[in-house]
């Protein structure tokens, strides 16, 4: 089942999904500006990421993506708490 958005239909899916990134992002986001021990280690772990070599288009999102999932694992759990 779907809906149809400006002529086009849309999975249901699709927007759960959609919205569930969003919500991930913004929680990311939200946290970055209010903690600064987690800014300094987002700033460090991006540094780190840069280092590896340039070689490998997905390396650095790769290597990024296990620190971001490690933060949202802190951070999701309190939004349900609000």
């Amino acid at each position: 089942m779907g809906f149809v958005v400006s002529g086009l239909h849309v999975a249901s899916g699709t927007v759960l999904a959609a919205l569930q990134d969003l919500v991930r992002h913004l929680a990311l986001r939200d946290c970055l500006r209010q903690n600064a021990d987690v800014a300094r280690a987002n700033d460090q772990e991006k540094a780190r990421c840069q280092r590896l070599p340039p070689n490998d288009s997905h390396a650095y999102g790769d290597c990024k993506d296990a620190w971001i999932r490690e933060v949202e694992t802190r951070v999701l759990p309190a939004l349900k708490n609000q």
